[in-house]
């Protein structure tokens, strides 16, 4: 079952373990029935689906920092999932107090001279 499971999880990288299933998985060597029941039952009811759709309600009170802070696990997961396109959505861009830094995310595509990965798709409104 722990082959299996691990096996599962790198080829569908849109599941996401369970902090649990992750220690099971690491700690269960030779795993016996009741630990190959534990690791099924984890997988089962408590991974989830990664999400591809990201939404942050602007204000001119979000600084550049937070705006940052919110791209950077999008970020990380549009390398992991190269071949996958994610969405991010930003509401009211037109009140927040950082819009150079929108247009560098949106016609440069870059954050801060980084270049941002291919397969992130913008849309405001």
């Amino acid at each position: 079952m722990n082959l299996c499971i691990t096996l599962q999880l790198i080829n569908f990288p849109l599941i996401e373990p369970s902090f649990y299933l992750q220690q099971l998985l690491n700690n269960s060597y030779s795993p016996n029935i009741q630990i190959s029941i534990e690791i099924f039952k984890e997988y089962i009811l408590h991974s989830e689906i990664k999400s591809l759709f990201y939404h942050l309600l602007l204000h001119a009170g979000v600084t550049e920092e937070q705006l940052e802070q919110f791209m950077l696990s999008i970020c990380q997961l549009a390398r992991e999932l190269s071949n996958i396109d994610l969405v991010v959505f930003f509401d009211e861009v037109n009140t927040a107090s950082c819009l150079g830094l929108f247009k560098e995310l949106f016609m440069d595509r870059t954050l801060h001279g980084n270049g941002l990965s291919k397969n992130i798709f913008y849309w405001s409104y």
